[in-house]
């Protein structure tokens, strides 16, 4: 067993830089609204710690100054962006694609957008939002974001496997906000999910094979909730013969990195050549997705009685979509 746990937890280890390499498709984001008006935002790959504050802070001074230095300069268009990289560039662009962004409540427009600020930096995007200049050399973003940045705990283990952050935050009544405060909607969609495995339980080989449907929940649909039917099958050296288990399982993937599992095993009509594995038990287990359609999955399982007691474990790596 506990060579089981030690690569249980070598492979665990394995997996969190990969999963933490998979997160960089999707950033963190800080919204700060403003009367219920998205005023600025910062989106990162990485926890929203006291380096990513200080580069958020220098960044729009930077900005700012830079930006001082040339706003006489800048035509008097309707519609345009301005986009900024640290030490290098501040641009202009007339007529750009449309960015108008609305809040509605009570049948009446709140906020609308029309002119946005990129600014890059090494670490963090951040996006001002505004209708005039002047708005952006009198209001103090730096302290917006950072105010919003301190409110977010998140430890390594979360930084590796939890969902992106995507908070909104009020700057007027210094709260979290709810999505639906904002204008943004709950989803749901339905979806089916196939896999395949090979690992080891209590020190034996086996093999498994599933299917199940369920459905992706929230404003990014981030949460799934899923059931399966999967066949678990292990082979008895002694007699040649296979020994096979039904499992039904209530599978929960708050984030595209992880997911929790309570299985259990469904024991049919016995055959002459295909007899139950009546030793595996109610199964917990949890799943890391270190790449794309890879799991590594350790798991425990609590024994029925009507077998030798006790809790048993397992560990396998699988495939699927």
């Amino acid at each position: 067993m506990y060579k089981i746990m030690l690569a249980t937890l070598l492979l665990l280890l394995f997996a969190m830089p990969n999963a933490e390499a998979q997160r960089k498709t999707q950033s963190d984001t800080v919204k700060v609204y403003e009367n219920l008006n998205l005023t600025a935002s910062v989106a990162c790959f990485m926890p929203f710690k006291e380096d990513v504050q200080n580069e958020t802070k220098e960044l729009i001074e930077d900005f700012i100054k830079n930006l001082n230095q040339v706003k006489e300069q800048i035509p008097n268009y309707q519609d345009y962006s301005i986009s900024y990289a640290k030490n290098e560039n501040l641009r202009v662009v007339e007529k750009v694609k449309d960015v108008s962004i609305f809040v509605a409540k009570d049948g009446k427009i709140l906020d609308k957008i029309t002119k946005i600020a990129t600014l890059k930096g090494e670490k963090v995007t951040v996006h001002l939002y505004f209708e005039e200049i002047s708005e952006i050399l009198a209001k103090d973003y730096s302290n917006m974001l950072i105010e919003a940045m301190k409110t977010i705990k998140m430890g390594t283990l979360k930084k590796a496997f939890a969902p992106a952050t995507n908070l909104k935050y009020s700057i007027n009544e210094h709260r979290k906000l709810k999505n639906k405060e904002v204008g943004e909607k709950f989803k749901i969609r339905p979806f089916i999910v196939v896999n395949s495995s090979i690992g080891v339980y209590s020190n034996k080989p086996q093999y498994e094979y599933g299917a199940g449907f369920g459905i992706k929940a929230g404003k990014n649909l981030q949460d799934m909730y899923y059931v399966m039917y999967s066949r678990v099958n292990q082979f008895d050296t002694p007699s040649g013969l296979s020994q096979g288990v039904g499992i039904l399982s209530f599978n929960y993937r708050p984030s595209k990195y992880y997911s929790m599992q309570l299985g259990l095993p469904l024991y049919g009509k016995e055959q002459p050549e295909f007899r139950r594995l009546n030793d595996y038990g109610v199964r917990l287990g949890f799943t890391v997705y270190p790449f794309k359609g890879i799991s590594i999955s350790p798991s425990f399982h609590f024994v029925n009685s009507d077998a030798e007691g006790g809790i048993n474990h397992g560990i396998s790596i699988g495939y699927g979509f």
